[in-house]
């Protein structure tokens, strides 16, 4: 049984994905349903827990990802999954840095929500399919000056660096791609030849390191 938290300030909204869901997700159990983040910071305390939650960027007194950064702070590890109607780089990306683990907008079918929650707990990064595209073009912008041995990347392989710059994992890179996780590391050791590099750390910093100083 998955136990999952809906944070979200419109109750008509909770109620109605409660209901879908005691119709149609099995094994996914709605055992927290708050309508404030102060309510949810009381539960945590409480020692109260979960194994997913869902949580709106735009609630009053303490937004979305302040919520996230709490519940973070407090050690919280289960997955925070934002489920809003903001998909603008700047929800977005403060969001993720805050440490929510996926990003989703209210008009996803419920058999996806459903989806990503199960993926959620299995170490997946649910995004909707334009806020995966923001996100990667935020690393992808037209033609970046590349040193030489950069330069000998293929597109695909350049999209992969950047996004492991983030510090995304393989599989979350998978996830950002529509790739398996098997081609992301087919790739990722293509990208250590061609640089010249035996991890994923010093490919990641010779990355950064031509960026700084292209800028």
């Amino acid at each position: 049984m998955i136990r999952l938290w809906l944070v979200d300030d419109d109750r008509e909204l909770r109620d109605e994905i409660a209901a879908a869901l005691v119709r149609d997700a099995d094994g996914v159990w709605l055992t927290g349903s708050f309508g404030a983040a102060r309510e949810v910071l009381e539960a945590v305390r409480a020692g109260e827990v979960f194994d997913v939650a869902l949580i709106d960027v735009g609630m009053p007194a303490i937004s979305g990802d302040e919520l996230v950064r709490e519940l973070r702070r407090l050690g919280v590890k289960a997955p925070l999954i934002m489920l809003t109607m903001r998909a603008d780089d700047e929800a977005i990306f403060s969001a993720l840095r805050a440490g929510a683990q996926g990003y989703l907008t209210k008009d996803v079918p419920l058999a996806d929500l459903i989806a990503a929650v199960r993926g959620a707990v299995s170490g997946a990064a649910p995004l909707s399919p334009h806020v995966s595209q923001r996100v990667v073009s935020h690393f992808w912008n037209g033609a970046p000056r590349w040193s030489e041995a950069v330069a000998q990347l293929t597109v695909r392989e350049r999209e992969i660096l950047e996004i492991l710059c983030t510090g995304a994992s393989y599989r979350e890179v998978g996830v950002l791609l529509h790739i398996a996780e098997g081609t992301v590391q087919t790739h990722v050791k293509k990208i250590y030849d061609k640089l010249g590099v035996c991890s994923k750390a010093e490919a990641v910093r010779m990355a950064l390191e031509f960026q700084k100083a292209a800028e």
